[in-house]
């Protein structure tokens, strides 16, 4: 079996296009991103593209689908959570790795093959990224392996658990599934934050093409004055790439944001997507003069109750990386990595050798650190000064 590359739905005939939909929609490892109509909404803009592999075996059969999607993206050198350097380029993205055909029992060279032919197509400085890669899967073992000498695959983050909460028919039967002190702690709050605005707060959903305007208005206001944006530059931007996908997703009956308001004054917001049965929660704000209140944590009980009550949800996706808040809320979790890959040809030769010495050279550094106990106080300056 060899696969096959296509860089546009359009180039897929009608059967092809069809039984590849049927293959990821009834694959038990496929997510969001792994869905051909919403990674076409994605890519839509100029500077996006997809590139999908396909392997069919002697009867046509699909046997493996890996969809990437090709976007922008900055090659950063972090210390302590600050970008030292900064390279633009472009990335291909696959999340959570390559569908294949039976799961529990992948065709090891057909993997191997895929890697193959992933590296082959890596131009210039352009690197492939594993979001989310299961970290027991086979493609993280092939990956991580020493005896791949084809590519320089480099793990970028330690294994770390990825949280979700169980859609109970109701929110008390959610709240019923954590531990004792976060469900006093979440109803705390709540108390705390009603008596503080006595009793005017509410909770607004936007699901449709109309009401995408309004919440990015609220949203990108608040997102503004977070630490991720402040630090990182990464946020809710009320721009056309950003109203144009959120309104891509709300043609597609995918769309479910929020934004909390505490009296008139919106205080949080969330981003998500409804898919097969699961909410995404893409990103997630609020404004810091409210944390004490823990605005936060009293949208989460909104969107849980929400998501009962719609009754097709079944899980709540607290997404990539892992916090001690997301551990509390979470009724379930799996170990993974990301994993990021540079072709050995070309300049990607030196830009992943450079990339990989300066994540050992961090690495050593935070050890130094924090053994000298001044790592956490670092830290805290750059937060302070990005305030």
């Amino acid at each position: 079996m060899q696969w096959q590359r296509f860089d546009r739905l359009e180039d897929m005939d009608a059967s092809l296009l069809a039984a590849t939909s049927s293959f990821v929609a009834a694959h038990p490892q496929a997510n969001i991103e792994h869905d051909l109509r919403w990674l076409s909404a994605r890519a839509q803009f100029a500077d996006r593209a997809l590139r999908i592999y396909i392997a069919r075996d002697a009867s046509l059969a699909i046997r493996g689908v890996a969809p990437f999607f090709i976007h922008p993206s900055t090659l950063a050198i972090d210390f302590l959570g600050k970008s030292l350097i900064s390279l633009r380029t472009k990335r291909a993205t696959l999340n959570a790795g390559p569908l294949l055909s039976p799961p529990d029992h992948p065709d090891e060279a057909l993997l191997h093959a895929l890697l193959q032919q992933i590296g082959r197509d890596l131009s210039g400085a352009q690197s492939a990224y594993i979001l989310g890669c299961p970290a027991e899967s086979a493609a993280a073992q092939q990956l991580l392996s020493p005896a791949l000498s084809s590519l320089r695959a480099i793990a970028i983050s330690a294994p770390y658990a990825r949280r979700a909460a169980a859609v109970s028919p109701t929110l008390e039967d959610y709240l019923a599934m954590l531990g004792t002190n976060a469900r006093q702690d979440l109803k705390r709050n709540e108390r705390k934050l009603l008596k503080h605005v006595n009793d005017e707060v509410r909770c607004e959903i936007f699901s449709t093409k109309a009401s995408v305007e309004n919440f990015l208005t609220q949203a990108s206001a608040i997102s503004k004055a977070t630490y991720q944006t402040k630090v990182f530059g990464v946020g809710v931007s009320n721009d056309d790439h950003t109203a144009a996908l959120l309104k891509s997703a709300a043609e597609q009956n995918r769309l479910r944001c929020y934004v909390l308001y505490c009296g008139d004054v919106a205080t949080a917001f969330m981003l998500g997507y409804l898919h097969a049965g699961i909410y995404y929660s893409e990103a997630i704000g609020y404004l810091p003069d409210w944390k004490e209140w823990g605005v936060g944590n009293t949208l989460h009980l909104h969107v849980m109750k929400d998501l009962s009550a719609l009754g097709t949800v079944e899980r709540f996706d607290f997404m990539y990386g892992d916090n001690p808040n997301k551990a509390r809320l979470a009724t379930e979790s799996v170990m993974e990595q990301n994993i990021i890959i540079f072709a050995k040809h070309g300049s990607a030769r030196w830009v992943g050798a450079a990339y990989q010495a300066s994540l050992t050279f961090s690495a050593w550094a935070s050890k130094i650190l924090d053994r000298a106990g001044v790592k956490d106080k670092l830290r805290k300056m750059l937060r302070a000064s990005a305030a």
